[in-house]
């Protein structure tokens, strides 16, 4: 439920906008990770570079388990945003 939740808060435009791109990146690989599983499909292009970095991060995080991946991407929102899951209005 809260990973539920975390995926909403992240979703909003108003409160990703208080995240800087790497971590951006990690929360998207980690909710790769969570929602299908590791990354088997083929790496994009070279000049598909947005495509190609999520691909890398995804990709890196190798046979991570989806519960460990849900774990660690609310830990990881906690650090970016103290108190995100306290605020009652996501979006």
């Amino acid at each position: 439920k809260i990973f539920g939740e975390a995926v909403v808060f992240v979703s909003c435009k108003r409160n990703s906008n208080q995240i800087n791109e790497d971590v951006k990146l990690q929360l998207y690989a980690l909710q790769k990770i969570a929602l299908q599983g590791p990354c088997h499909g083929s790496q994009p292009m070279a000049f598909k570079v947005s495509a190609r970095a999520k691909w890398n991060a995804w990709q890196k995080l190798g046979d991570m388990s989806r519960e460990i991946a849900m774990e660690k991407y609310v830990s990881l929102l906690v650090k970016a945003i103290p108190g995100w899951n306290v605020r009652r209005k996501f979006c």
